[in-house]
């Protein structure tokens, strides 16, 4: 199931980021991507969510789905970014 919304949401996702939006989609895809195990793409579309402001982001220290990120030294650097470090 997690793979079909992945499926459905990569190009329109592409799109809007391409057109300065899309925001929400990148949040989505970072995590689906991340509750498959799959965090070099979470990584990619978490990224693009902080890079756009994504107004979700400000639950990436309580998502449970980003849990597997957390031990990455890149999550430290995306959370350093945003200000929100320890």
């Amino acid at each position: 199931m997690i793979r079909w919304y992945i499926r459905r949401g990569l190009p329109k996702a592409d799109r809007a980021m391409s057109k300065g939006g899309g925001s929400n989609r990148a949040w989505n895809l970072a995590i689906l991507y991340s509750r498959l195990g799959e965090t070099n793409e979470a990584f990619h579309w978490l990224e693009n969510a902080v890079r756009s402001r994504d107004g979700w982001v400000i639950f990436i220290k309580e998502h449970p789905w980003l849990d597997i990120l957390r031990s990455d030294p890149r999550y430290t650097a995306i959370l350093r970014t945003m200000n929100l470090a320890d």
